[in-house]
Protein backbone atom coordinates (compact mmCIF):
# COMPACT_ATOMS: atom_id res chain seq x y z
CA UNK A 1 0.00 0.00 0.00
CA UNK A 2 2.85 2.01 0.91
CA UNK A 3 4.73 1.66 -2.46
CA UNK A 4 1.36 2.17 -4.63
CA UNK A 5 0.50 5.93 -2.37
CA UNK A 6 4.47 7.08 -3.21
CA UNK A 7 3.73 6.26 -7.23
CA UNK A 8 1.35 7.89 -7.02
CA UNK A 9 2.40 10.59 -5.32
CA UNK A 10 5.63 10.62 -7.51
CA UNK A 11 3.28 10.69 -10.65
CA UNK A 12 1.13 13.52 -9.34
CA UNK A 13 3.54 15.76 -8.57
CA UNK A 14 5.58 15.02 -12.22
CA UNK A 15 2.40 15.57 -13.98
CA UNK A 16 1.99 19.20 -11.60
CA UNK A 17 5.91 19.96 -12.23
CA UNK A 18 5.66 19.38 -15.67
CA UNK A 19 2.88 20.77 -16.54
CA UNK A 20 3.77 24.47 -14.41
CA UNK A 21 7.03 24.48 -15.86
CA UNK A 22 5.30 24.70 -19.22
CA UNK A 23 2.64 27.55 -18.00
CA UNK A 24 5.92 29.26 -16.23
CA UNK A 25 7.61 29.33 -19.48
CA UNK A 26 4.63 30.60 -20.98
CA UNK A 27 3.85 33.04 -18.23
CA UNK A 28 7.34 34.43 -18.37
CA UNK A 29 7.45 35.02 -21.83
CA UNK A 30 4.03 36.66 -21.84
CA UNK A 31 5.25 39.13 -18.86
CA UNK A 32 8.57 39.55 -20.50
CA UNK A 33 6.51 42.02 -22.60
CA UNK A 34 3.66 42.91 -21.07
CA UNK A 35 5.80 43.71 -17.68
CA UNK A 36 8.16 45.69 -19.98
CA UNK A 37 6.40 47.44 -21.83
CA UNK A 38 3.85 48.40 -18.97
CA UNK A 39 6.90 49.77 -16.96
CA UNK A 40 7.97 51.83 -19.51
CA UNK A 41 4.38 53.46 -20.43
CA UNK A 42 4.31 53.78 -16.58
CA UNK A 43 8.03 56.08 -16.80
CA UNK A 44 6.49 57.69 -19.74
CA UNK A 45 3.35 58.82 -17.86
CA UNK A 46 5.17 59.99 -14.77
CA UNK A 47 7.42 62.44 -17.32
CA UNK A 48 3.93 63.79 -18.52
CA UNK A 49 3.07 64.22 -14.77
CA UNK A 50 6.08 66.47 -14.73
CA UNK A 51 5.86 68.34 -17.81
CA UNK A 52 2.12 69.18 -17.13
CA UNK A 53 3.74 70.87 -14.07
CA UNK A 54 6.76 72.51 -15.93
CA UNK A 55 3.62 73.98 -19.08
CA UNK A 56 1.80 75.30 -15.62
CA UNK A 57 4.71 76.56 -14.29
CA UNK A 58 5.83 78.13 -17.62
CA UNK A 59 2.39 80.01 -18.57
CA UNK A 60 1.68 80.98 -14.60
CA UNK A 61 5.15 82.95 -14.61
CA UNK A 62 4.83 84.18 -18.10
CA UNK A 63 1.28 86.20 -16.75
CA UNK A 64 2.86 87.35 -14.16
CA UNK A 65 5.57 88.62 -15.54
CA UNK A 66 3.65 90.61 -18.38
CA UNK A 67 1.45 91.85 -16.27
CA UNK A 68 4.28 93.17 -14.19
CA UNK A 69 5.51 94.94 -17.48
CA UNK A 70 2.52 96.50 -18.05
CA UNK A 71 3.00 98.18 -14.22
CA UNK A 72 6.32 98.74 -13.78
CA UNK A 73 9.48 100.15 -15.49
CA UNK A 74 12.20 97.73 -15.53
CA UNK A 75 13.88 100.31 -12.99
CA UNK A 76 11.00 99.91 -10.56
CA UNK A 77 11.09 96.32 -10.80
CA UNK A 78 14.56 95.96 -10.46
CA UNK A 79 14.19 97.64 -7.04
CA UNK A 80 11.62 95.85 -5.87
CA UNK A 81 11.65 92.14 -6.87
CA UNK A 82 8.93 91.48 -4.10
CA UNK A 83 6.39 93.34 -6.87
CA UNK A 84 6.80 89.58 -8.36
CA UNK A 85 6.76 87.86 -5.28
CA UNK A 86 10.81 87.45 -6.24
CA UNK A 87 9.77 85.23 -9.10
CA UNK A 88 12.73 87.19 -11.20
CA UNK A 89 16.11 88.21 -10.73
CA UNK A 90 16.72 90.93 -13.74
CA UNK A 91 14.48 92.56 -15.58
CA UNK A 92 15.81 94.31 -18.85
CA UNK A 93 15.74 95.08 -22.84
CA UNK A 94 16.32 93.23 -25.57
CA UNK A 95 16.53 92.92 -29.63
CA UNK A 96 16.38 89.78 -31.68
CA UNK A 97 20.11 89.78 -31.88
CA UNK A 98 21.24 91.50 -28.26
CA UNK A 99 20.26 91.21 -24.31
CA UNK A 100 21.42 94.18 -22.16
CA UNK A 101 22.22 92.81 -18.14
CA UNK A 102 23.46 95.53 -16.15
CA UNK A 103 24.10 98.10 -18.15
CA UNK A 104 26.07 95.32 -20.55
CA UNK A 105 25.00 95.02 -24.53
CA UNK A 106 25.47 91.11 -25.36
CA UNK A 107 25.28 90.69 -28.97
CA UNK A 108 24.46 87.55 -30.69
CA UNK A 109 27.02 86.06 -33.08
CA UNK A 110 25.65 86.50 -36.76
CA UNK A 111 25.90 82.89 -38.20
CA UNK A 112 24.10 81.50 -34.37
CA UNK A 113 22.01 78.30 -34.41
CA UNK A 114 20.13 79.86 -31.60
CA UNK A 115 18.99 83.06 -33.04
CA UNK A 116 15.77 81.70 -33.60
CA UNK A 117 15.74 80.00 -30.26
CA UNK A 118 17.03 83.30 -29.07
CA UNK A 119 13.31 84.94 -29.49
CA UNK A 120 11.02 82.69 -28.02
CA UNK A 121 8.78 83.48 -25.20
CA UNK A 122 10.56 81.31 -22.72
CA UNK A 123 14.15 79.94 -23.18
CA UNK A 124 16.69 78.61 -21.77
CA UNK A 125 20.48 79.11 -21.90
CA UNK A 126 23.78 80.71 -20.31
CA UNK A 127 25.44 83.60 -21.94
CA UNK A 128 28.38 81.29 -22.59
CA UNK A 129 26.34 78.89 -24.75
CA UNK A 130 24.16 81.60 -26.09
CA UNK A 131 27.44 84.00 -27.02
CA UNK A 132 29.53 81.30 -28.26
CA UNK A 133 32.27 82.93 -25.22
CA UNK A 134 33.96 81.51 -22.18
CA UNK A 135 34.28 84.29 -20.91
CA UNK A 136 30.43 85.06 -19.98
CA UNK A 137 28.34 83.68 -17.45
CA UNK A 138 28.05 79.99 -17.56
CA UNK A 139 24.75 79.15 -15.14
CA UNK A 140 21.51 78.49 -17.07
CA UNK A 141 19.21 81.07 -17.02
CA UNK A 142 15.11 81.05 -17.83
CA UNK A 143 14.50 84.03 -19.72
CA UNK A 144 11.00 85.67 -19.92
CA UNK A 145 10.63 88.02 -22.76
CA UNK A 146 7.91 89.89 -24.77
CA UNK A 147 8.40 92.83 -27.36
CA UNK A 148 11.56 94.05 -26.48
CA UNK A 149 11.81 93.34 -22.80
CA UNK A 150 12.84 90.51 -20.78
CA UNK A 151 12.83 89.21 -17.04
CA UNK A 152 15.19 86.02 -16.05
CA UNK A 153 15.49 83.77 -12.96
CA UNK A 154 17.83 80.73 -12.51
CA UNK A 155 16.91 77.21 -13.95
CA UNK A 156 18.77 75.42 -11.44
CA UNK A 157 16.72 76.07 -8.62
CA UNK A 158 13.47 77.11 -11.03
CA UNK A 159 13.29 73.50 -11.64
CA UNK A 160 14.22 71.86 -8.18
CA UNK A 161 10.84 73.21 -6.95
CA UNK A 162 8.86 71.56 -10.19
CA UNK A 163 11.28 68.07 -11.41
CA UNK A 164 11.57 65.90 -8.48
CA UNK A 165 13.42 63.52 -10.73
CA UNK A 166 17.04 62.62 -9.94
CA UNK A 167 18.11 62.64 -13.74
CA UNK A 168 16.88 64.82 -16.32
CA UNK A 169 17.25 66.57 -19.43
CA UNK A 170 16.28 70.16 -20.89
CA UNK A 171 17.21 70.56 -24.80
CA UNK A 172 15.56 71.30 -27.64
CA UNK A 173 14.60 69.53 -31.01
CA UNK A 174 18.12 69.64 -32.56
CA UNK A 175 19.51 67.93 -29.63
CA UNK A 176 21.62 70.84 -28.02
CA UNK A 177 21.21 70.35 -24.27
CA UNK A 178 20.56 73.49 -22.42
CA UNK A 179 20.08 71.83 -18.84
CA UNK A 180 21.74 68.38 -17.37
CA UNK A 181 20.98 67.34 -14.25
CA UNK A 182 22.75 63.72 -14.94
CA UNK A 183 26.18 61.92 -13.52
CA UNK A 184 27.46 63.83 -16.09
CA UNK A 185 26.78 67.20 -15.81
CA UNK A 186 28.90 69.41 -18.13
CA UNK A 187 26.97 68.49 -21.61
CA UNK A 188 26.10 70.79 -24.56
CA UNK A 189 24.75 67.69 -26.90
CA UNK A 190 22.85 64.77 -27.06
CA UNK A 191 25.30 63.06 -29.34
CA UNK A 192 28.29 63.52 -26.82
CA UNK A 193 26.33 61.85 -24.37
CA UNK A 194 23.91 59.40 -25.81
CA UNK A 195 24.65 56.31 -28.46
CA UNK A 196 22.98 56.66 -31.26
CA UNK A 197 21.11 59.64 -30.36
CA UNK A 198 20.16 60.18 -33.72
CA UNK A 199 16.73 58.03 -33.65
CA UNK A 200 16.28 60.30 -30.58
CA UNK A 201 17.01 63.60 -31.92
CA UNK A 202 14.50 62.39 -35.12
CA UNK A 203 11.68 61.93 -32.51
CA UNK A 204 12.43 64.93 -31.13
CA UNK A 205 12.40 67.10 -34.71
CA UNK A 206 9.33 65.43 -35.09
CA UNK A 207 7.45 66.61 -31.84
CA UNK A 208 7.39 63.20 -31.10
CA UNK A 209 6.56 62.04 -27.18
CA UNK A 210 7.97 58.15 -26.22
CA UNK A 211 10.50 56.18 -24.96
CA UNK A 212 13.90 54.71 -25.51
CA UNK A 213 16.04 52.30 -23.78
CA UNK A 214 19.60 54.22 -24.84
CA UNK A 215 23.21 53.49 -23.69
CA UNK A 216 24.95 57.01 -22.34
CA UNK A 217 27.98 58.73 -20.79
CA UNK A 218 26.45 57.48 -17.34
CA UNK A 219 25.03 53.99 -18.21
CA UNK A 220 21.95 52.58 -20.00
CA UNK A 221 18.89 54.40 -19.27
CA UNK A 222 15.59 54.64 -20.16
CA UNK A 223 14.75 57.42 -21.87
CA UNK A 224 11.16 59.33 -22.05
CA UNK A 225 11.18 62.46 -24.20
CA UNK A 226 8.23 65.19 -24.41
CA UNK A 227 7.78 68.58 -25.54
CA UNK A 228 7.43 71.40 -23.46
CA UNK A 229 4.15 72.69 -24.66
CA UNK A 230 4.56 76.39 -22.91
CA UNK A 231 8.20 76.12 -24.71
CA UNK A 232 7.64 74.82 -28.41
CA UNK A 233 11.20 74.27 -29.05
CA UNK A 234 11.98 72.59 -25.63
CA UNK A 235 11.90 69.28 -24.66
CA UNK A 236 11.88 67.41 -21.32
CA UNK A 237 13.98 64.04 -21.38
CA UNK A 238 13.63 61.76 -18.10
CA UNK A 239 16.34 59.39 -17.69
CA UNK A 240 15.61 55.98 -15.36
CA UNK A 241 18.48 53.79 -14.73
CA UNK A 242 17.92 50.86 -16.76
CA UNK A 243 19.48 48.90 -13.63
CA UNK A 244 16.54 49.59 -11.48
CA UNK A 245 14.11 48.68 -14.90
CA UNK A 246 15.63 45.17 -14.66
CA UNK A 247 15.24 45.32 -10.58
CA UNK A 248 11.53 45.75 -11.00
CA UNK A 249 11.08 42.79 -13.05
CA UNK A 250 13.55 40.82 -11.13
CA UNK A 251 10.76 41.40 -8.33
CA UNK A 252 7.59 40.02 -10.67
CA UNK A 253 10.20 36.38 -11.50
CA UNK A 254 10.93 36.48 -7.99
CA UNK A 255 7.08 36.49 -6.81
CA UNK A 256 6.47 34.34 -9.84
CA UNK A 257 9.08 32.05 -8.60
CA UNK A 258 7.57 31.64 -4.66
CA UNK A 259 4.36 31.49 -6.03
CA UNK A 260 5.27 28.36 -8.35
CA UNK A 261 7.13 26.95 -5.15
CA UNK A 262 4.42 27.26 -2.35
CA UNK A 263 1.98 26.16 -4.99
CA UNK A 264 4.28 23.39 -5.38
CA UNK A 265 4.34 22.06 -1.61
CA UNK A 266 0.64 22.77 -1.66
CA UNK A 267 -0.12 20.05 -4.54
CA UNK A 268 2.72 17.72 -2.52
CA UNK A 269 0.55 17.73 0.28
CA UNK A 270 -2.50 17.46 -2.04
CA UNK A 271 -1.16 14.67 -4.14
CA UNK A 272 0.17 12.73 -1.29
CA UNK A 273 -3.55 12.95 0.35
CA UNK A 274 -5.63 12.22 -2.67
CA UNK A 275 -2.77 9.28 -3.46
CA UNK A 276 -3.24 7.82 0.00
CA UNK A 277 -7.23 7.91 -0.22
CA UNK A 278 -7.05 6.48 -3.77
CA UNK A 279 -5.04 3.65 -2.60
CA UNK A 280 -6.98 3.28 0.52
CA UNK A 281 -10.43 2.91 -1.89
CA UNK A 282 -8.42 0.64 -4.21
CA UNK A 283 -7.99 -1.88 -0.92
CA UNK A 284 -11.13 -1.72 0.14
CA UNK A 285 -12.46 -2.73 -3.45
CA UNK A 286 -10.01 -5.42 -3.98
CA UNK A 287 -11.34 -7.12 -0.48
CA UNK A 288 -14.88 -6.53 -1.14
CA UNK A 289 -14.11 -8.02 -4.90
CA UNK A 290 -12.13 -10.99 -3.67
CA UNK A 291 -14.05 -11.76 -0.27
Amino acid sequence: MRRRTTQLTILFIVIYTLFFVVLALFFLAYTNNYFEGKIKRNRLQMAERTKTEINTRFDNDYEIFTEALQKYTNEELNANLSLVSDKFLYFGNLTETSITIADELYELPANSSLKTYFNEKISLYSLSLLFDDEDYEEEVLIVFRTDNRFAYTKAKSYFQTVIYDENYLITDKTGQIFLAETISSNLTNLDAYLDKSSNLVTSLNADEKGYQVIDTLDGEYLVSYLNIESAPDLFYLNLYPYQNFVKDRFIVYLVLLIGIIVSEVIFFLLSFAFSHLMTAAYRDFELSYFS
